[in-house]
């Protein structure tokens, strides 16, 4: 026997639930044991929806240990006899919980106060007396079981399953046979067919990512780098854009402490350095713009000098 009852999912979102919640509201004894003082009589008819949705999560978590107790003790007829709106609210915990359930159709006390009447509940559960009768005991069980097994043996023969055991042997091993032969045979065709995957990128250090750039006859920094249109949006010259890839390039080529690290990808490497101000090449004054800082200025001056020394600036582009 299932100690289980039918709880629908969409019962938080039923009218009923929701008049329920506003009915509780309005009961003193509620608003005493729910014990919020925002909630009094000048209030209870207008009540906020954030009162409501949480006691209509309460009012499920009523509902629950009621309607359970219902399902063991309740008769065919959906009668509770001799119980009471009080013993509703034992069965909740909550006050007035039995008068909201009435409220809303869900229960209807007896004539002559005999009981409680739950109508329409045997559509959906079926009470405790009743499973009790038509429970099956673990002999029965075991016996329908094999008798069900007997039955499917039976129907096997019967429609001609049952072969001899060499024969089935050898179909089933010549097929076996076919069966890898013809996947062997697809699997090469689709070996054949498949373009070879590109080699996994490898991490190198700057300096090796330069001379593969000269090689390749590229530029270090890509034209259509989205570091550019960064730059443009942010402010940031093409002068500080090469002041900083200098800055940037002999750190990680002459630094010993960062000469040897490498990385998949150097021009977002040098994107984040940039977005970062790593460099500290320039900064962006009171009034929003971006303008040198002393850093930069000397770093700038440097790469001047070397330029009239016929050095030029190696630019990220």
């Amino acid at each position: 026997m299932a100690d289980w009852i039918k709880m629908r999912t969409s019962l938080l979102t039923n009218p009923k639930v929701s008049k329920m919640a506003r009915t509780l509201l309005a009961n003193p004894d509620f608003r005493e044991w729910y014990g919020n003082p925002e909630i009094s009589d000048a209030t209870s008819q207008a009540v906020t929806l954030r009162h409501v949705t949480v006691v209509t999560r309460v009012t499920v978590g009523g509902l629950l240990p009621v309607w359970a107790s219902v399902n063991e003790s309740a008769g065919r007829d959906g009668h509770l006899r001799h119980a009471s709106l009080f013993d509703i609210d034992a069965m909740s915990g909550i006050p007035g919980f039995g008068a909201a359930m009435e409220a809303v159709d869900w229960l209807t006390v007896l004539p002559g106060n005999e009981g409680l009447e739950f109508g329409n509940f045997i559509e959906h559960n079926t009470p405790g007396q009743e499973r009790s009768t038509h429970a099956k005991t673990a002999a029965e069980r075991a016996k329908e079981y094999r008798d069900r097994k007997a039955a499917e043996k039976a129907a096997a023969v019967t429609n001609g399953v049952t072969k001899k055991r060499d024969a089935s042997r050898d179909a089933v091993t010549t097929e076996k046979s076919r069966g890898e032969e013809n996947s062997s045979s697809l699997r090469s065709e689709e070996s054949a067919s498949k373009p070879a995957f590109p080699a996994k990128p490898k991490k190198i250090t700057l300096k090796t990512y330069l001379d593969e750039c000269r090689q390749a006859g590229c530029k270090p920094l890509p034209p259509e780098h989205s570091i550019r249109v960064y730059c443009r949006d942010a402010g940031i010259s093409d002068e500080m854009l090469a002041v900083a890839w200098c800055v940037f390039r002999d750190d990680y080529t002459q630094t010993a402490t960062k000469k040897n690290k490498k990385y998949i990808d150097w021009p977002g490497h040098f994107a984040n350095a940039v977005k970062g101000c790593w460099g500290k090449v320039w900064y962006t004054d009171t009034a929003g713009s971006v303008v040198w800082s002393s850093v930069g200025l000397q770093e700038k001056a440097v790469l001047d000098a070397r330029a009239r020394a016929r050095e030029t600036i190696s630019e990220p582009a």
